[in-house]
């Protein structure tokens, strides 16, 4: 009813609004004087700035303060202007206005819940009512028309919660994924020692390349090469797409007065949702003919098309999702954690002395069965996962019942954002939250992490980026000294590239890969 309300008096609005711009017309058409016609157009963008504020401060969720916005922008302006980082800055704005509180990006209110015990007990005493996902102009209106929605941005509806049972992210599943994981790790080492030879080398298209080769054998069946045209045009698509999921830099979005069919970001959007579709549906059509000849490899897709369970929907939502969450958020962690490494010899020999001691060897390459049986390994990543937290704010939430918090209505409809960085970075938990201290959790190995999110709805594939981040670690590190090329900022807050990237990323950097020991690594490699 609220909606139906919203919609009728927006209708309303616009009414007063076109007769308001008829009568400029009339006034023309009639001979009236200029300051006639001048008069009436400043009565008209009056009369619109008067209805859109009006709407605007209604639209926000009573009882819950925070920083007050700009006429049309809300806070969209202070955002950009103090840090950058909105995530950083609504760590800083709780301190203010408490682990709960409301900003307003252009006409959209959005609760932001920052601090660990705040968000535990939110989104795990409140999880039926946090089930969905807001829809946006531009992602779900026209990026999404030809292969739907991902896992993680599909509002909630029966055939998402039939299609996340039926997703193989399980533990078990995972541990069939073991040798796409072995090949694909080991691939990585090899152009690293291949490719830099003492040299400095920068490290992202080989992590690219690991990344979408890993998603697309696990749901294809088929790899990638560092010069297979796929590489370029899948995580450039991709990257795309992901930004214009930015609430802070998609304006459109968050203005409705900006959405016109014939502005470039909608432009972008569709010229996104084609490529998209191209590769999408070729992808499609190569497995249906390995299949057809029976060259097929095992794979997700392959098997869920036997099953007659599973709707094309199901189908499409399932292997999107491999595409869209494991590309950026995993190469971003792990591109940030070699610019890291580079400049802490230290945790590389504590990383490396560990490593051999819970292989009782001189290691050189790591067993990729192993599950995360070294403990300063598993420290390691989650530091790295916690420290450089690259999806900032977890993917916003939408209301489907409405609750309380401590004593405020949340109301059905509401936009809530978790606060995965101010999360990470709480004192309560962590003392000295700023320093990389890897340590820190084998101390308290069960602290909670918030990087993939919390409670229903957070990352299906939690299971399958451990086993990942574990092996990379333990092989980049067994095989190579991990050194300095270029200086980069890897600073989580000054250091990331820009802040039109959701999910943040470090400036481009070199390394060098000095093999601990080439002649046993070149064998080890040549086993496989």
């Amino acid at each position: 009813m609220e909606t139906l309300s919203l919609q009728s008096s927006l209708q309303q609005g616009y009414g007063i609004i076109d007769l308001a711009l008829s009568n400029i017309v009339v006034h023309f058409f009639q001979g009236a004087t200029f300051s006639v016609a001048i008069s009436t157009i400043f009565i008209c963008l009056t009369i619109t700035f008067l209805y859109y504020e009006t709407r605007r401060r209604n639209l926000r969720v009573q009882s819950f303060d925070g920083p007050r916005g700009l006429p049309f922008i809300g806070n969209l302006f202070h955002l950009k202007r103090n840090i950058g980082i909105a995530a950083e800055q609504y760590r800083i704005w709780s301190r203010e206005y408490g682990d709960v509180f409301q900003v307003q990006l252009g006409d959209i209110p959005v609760l932001v819940v920052n601090g660990a015990s705040t968000a535990r007990a939110i989104f795990f005493g409140n999880s039926g009512a946090l089930s969905s996902r807001p829809t946006f102009y531009t992602f779900h209106g026209i990026i999404s028309k030809s292969a739907g929605y991902t896992m993680g941005t599909a509002p909630y509806s029966k055939s998402l919660n039939l299609g996340r049972k039926k997703t193989p992210l399980g533990k078990p599943a995972v541990a069939s994924y073991i040798p796409i994981l072995d090949t694909e790790t080991r691939d990585f080492i090899r152009q690293c020692l291949d490719t830099s030879n003492g040299t400095p080398i920068d490290p992202l298209p080989l992590l690219l390349r690991q990344s979408l080769s890993l998603d697309l054998s696990i749901c294809w069946g088929r790899r990638v090469s560092l010069d297979d045209p796929l590489l370029r045009e899948i995580p450039d698509v991709e990257h795309q797409i992901v930004n214009l999921r930015n609430t802070m830099t998609n304006l459109q979005d968050c203005i409705p007065l900006l959405r016109f069919p014939w502005s470039s970001t909608t432009k972008k959007a569709e010229s996104l949702r084609e490529r998209r579709s191209i590769y999408f549906t070729e992808l499609n059509r190569e497995l249906d003919e390995r299949i057809q000849m029976g060259t097929q490899k095992p794979c997700l897709r392959a098997d869920l098309l036997s099953r007659p369970d599973v709707t094309e929907e199901e189908l499409n939502l399932i292997c999107l999702s491999f595409i869209s969450a494991g590309m950026s958020p995993t190469s971003s962690t792990l591109d940030w954690s070699i610019a890291f490494l580079a400049q802490r010899p230290d945790i590389q020999e504590a990383a490396y002395q560990a490593i051999s001691t819970h292989y009782n060897s001189d290691v050189v390459l790591g067993e990729a069965e192993d599950d995360q049986g070294c403990e300063y390994v598993v420290a390691l990543a989650k530091e790295c996962l916690r420290y450089f937290t690259t999806p900032r704010a977890s993917l916003p939430r939408s209301t489907v019942k409405e609750f309380s918090w401590e004593g405020k209505v949340i109301p059905v409809g509401t936009t809530v954002f978790l606060n995965a960085w101010g999360c990470n970075m709480d004192p309560n938990i962590w003392p000295e939250p700023f320093v990389f201290d890897p340590t820190r959790w084998l101390k308290n190995p069960n602290a909670p992490l918030f990087t993939y999110g919390i409670g229903y709805r957070s990352c299906s594939g939690i299971s399958l980026a451990n086993r990942l981040l574990y092996l990379f670690f333990v092989r980049l590190i067994s095989a190579f000294e991990v050194l300095k090329g270029s200086d980069v900022d890897v600073n989580p807050v000054t250091g990331a590239t820009t802040t039109e990237d959701l999910v943040c990323s470090p400036e481009r950097y070199t390394v060098i890969f000095k093999p601990r020991d080439e002649a046993r690594l070149r064998q080890a490699l040549r086993k496989c």
